[in-house]
């Protein structure tokens, strides 16, 4: 696994996200783990956890590829977040990210360069907007209020607001681009902004595995 490769759940094949890094678990040191959003286990609905068990699969050239199991999912009005258990035999590149998680304050918006590996839209850059924002998230099945997100636009310019992702980038590692640090992971998008969970958050929703990111 790569981050930035193309995945989905076996039973939703063709509603595809991406994979956002590969993660270790101090509660078992044995096991890799892959996280992306829990809305692209879910073929786009808001469900919570969701069908866990099911396979989830990379694309590569149009073969589907097992790689794990969808372990773990959350979804509420701050989180959208699913964890797999990696197949023992699937080969992890190494996420190329340094430690420790950055972390973004109000002095970021407008100024810092991130960047992100999306399934669809490839490498891209953008700059933190905002932090701490409310939301209106679509899923299939209804639209959530989400808070805490951080936007992001390929511009500084509010007449020129651009997100920098599409449909299939969810799950992306948002990382700074000049210190490699993570910083957050894409959910969706809208016509002005790219939005995303802060990592941190987004591991410590599921205290049971203490997981990190692999460098």
């Amino acid at each position: 696994m790569t981050k930035g490769d193309i995945i989905a759940n076996e039973n939703t094949e063709n509603y595809l996200g991406t994979a956002c890094c590969i993660l270790s678990s101090a509660s078992n040191p044995l096991q890799s783990y892959l996280l992306t959003c829990n809305h692209v286990m879910t073929g786009n609905n808001f469900d919570s956890p969701g069908a866990l068990g099911g396979n989830a699969i990379k694309l590569i050239s149009g073969d589907a590829i097992l790689i794990g199991t969808w372990q773990r999912g959350l979804m509420d009005d701050t989180m959208d977040a699913a964890i797999i258990s990696l197949d023992p035999l699937e080969l992890n590149d190494p996420n190329n990210i340094s430690q420790p998680v950055y972390t973004v304050t109000e002095s970021d918006c407008s100024v810092t360069l991130v960047e992100m590996a999306g399934a669809i839209s490839g490498l891209r850059q953008a700059f933190i907007i905002d932090i701490g924002q409310l939301i209106d998230v679509d899923y299939d099945n209804g639209t959530i209020q989400m808070s805490g997100l951080i936007t992001l636009s390929a511009d500084t310019n509010p007449a020129n607001f651009t997100p920098v992702t599409v449909k299939g980038d969810s799950g992306a590692l948002v990382y700074h681009a000049g210190t490699l640090q993570p910083i957050a992971m894409v959910i969706g998008a809208n016509q002005q902004f790219t939005f995303a969970l802060p990592i941190t958050d987004v591991l410590n929703s599921f205290p049971e595995l203490n997981l990190s990111i692999n460098p």
